[in-house]
């Protein structure tokens, strides 16, 4: 095993596979997995020791299947040692490597993507046609009308597209890393939810960007970004006096106010500022795309999200289905704000303002952070990136 991978329990398995991989370390066998979606997807090939083979499947609107084979090639050996016998959730989120990978294409992509068990094993020595195993059922998925998060079942997505945002995951820190995994794994059950429980999809997009927050807020890049974000006159004056080091320090001891809440909103803010390409044709069915609009609608939507945990009132009903019609054509029309201007419904009253946006539109938020995020960390350097002959 190379010398960066002495305890794969300090990194996802799936990415210190990939090092392993990098490292030049022995093949130990293969393994396929079917990826299951109801997306129409494009393209196909190998991104490190991992062949995505497009199944080309048929687009049925709707229809869940097999869209993708996963090729997993083995090089990462685990080896027994005391570190086995001790607690460690370091890297844990409950699923397979195999759905690691599932779960940061699903993000790269913006589709429901969701990892079978084994359908065929390559080991060394053994039949170089593989051997079949029990093909995993497919997972369920309540197909509606309209979609909460119509942009996953629409349109074409490109596996190749996807590996340019995926590529730089080997070199990455082990935090940055492990928070990849698990933001990526909370976005990936929110859209399989979106349509049969989106209060719980809510809940699952707003906790992916809190994972990612919590690792990012920790640089001393975000505590000046921090500063500019919620003292933009303070940053200003500090800008002006030309001095690095002063606002260095001053970033450094700015009060972190609301904890949590306050990392959200800001990671948003800093990754996800564009709008949509694809927006609503009618001007009054979009969210108004300004900074302080959005910062008010974070704070609200984390919020619900903490009222949703904490006093069990989910997120309102007009925020947990599509705001759609069909205008005069086959095809549904999605507005990104409520449209009436009150509404009563399963025993609540919501007034317009007090529902800031639509899920999709929501989702569409989270997905640009997360992916724009991991752009900022293709460049970084760690340790694990440092010729053998300097970590000796």
């Amino acid at each position: 095993m190379s010398k960066k991978n002495k305890d794969p329990l300090s990194w996802p398995v799936s990415i210190a596979n990939w090092q392993s991989f990098d490292s030049g370390d022995d093949h130990l066998g293969s393994e396929e997995y079917p990826l299951f979606t109801d997306a129409w997807i494009i393209g196909q090939g190998i991104c490190g020791p991992y062949n995505f083979i497009n199944t080309i499947a048929s687009s049925t609107y709707g229809q869940i299947r097999p869209a993708i084979v996963l090729r997993y090639a083995r090089y990462l050996k685990f080896e027994i040692s005391g570190t086995y016998w001790d607690s460690n959730e370091d890297c844990y989120h409950g699923k397979s490597s195999q759905e690691e990978l599932a779960a940061v294409l699903s993000v790269a992509m913006g589709v429901r993507l969701r990892a079978g068990r084994t359908t065929r094993r390559f080991e060394q020595n053994s039949d170089p046609l593989g051997t079949p195993q029990e093909l995993h059922s497919q997972p369920f998925f309540a197909k509606p009308d309209a979609y909460n998060i119509p942009s996953a079942a629409t349109g074409q997505h490109s596996l190749n597209d996807a590996f340019e945002h995926i590529n730089f995951l080997p070199r990455t820190s082990t935090k940055n890393a492990i928070a990849i995994i698990r933001s990526s794994r909370l976005y990936q059950d929110s859209p399989w939810l979106a349509e049969s429980e989106p209060e719980l999809a809510w809940i699952l997009l707003v906790s992916a960007i809190e994972t990612a927050a919590f690792v990012w807020s920790t640089t001393s890049e975000t505590k000046i970004k921090r500063l500019e974000l919620n003292n933009p006159n303070l940053y200003a004056f500090l800008l002006k006096r030309n001095d690095e080091d002063l606002l260095g320090e001053v970033a450094k001891h700015y009060p972190d106010e609301t904890g949590a809440a306050r990392k959200f909103c800001d990671f948003i803010l800093n990754f996800s500022s564009d709008e949509p390409q694809t927006r609503p044709p009618i001007h009054h069915m979009q969210f108004l795309w300004q900074h302080e609009k959005l910062k008010k609608a974070l704070k609200t939507i984390y919020g619900y999200r903490s009222r949703a945990l904490h006093d069990g009132i989910p997120f309102p009903s007009p925020m947990c289905k599509p705001q759609a019609f069909r205008n005069g054509t086959s095809e549904w029309c999605y507005s990104e704000i409520m449209l009436s201007m009150t509404t009563s419904e399963r025993g609540g009253v919501w007034k317009q303002e007090d529902i800031p946006m639509t899920l999709h539109l929501f989702e569409f938020i989270t997905r640009r952070a997360l992916l724009n995020w991991w752009a900022s960390l293709r460049f970084e350097q760690t340790p694990q990136q440092k010729p053998a002959e300097n970590l000796d």
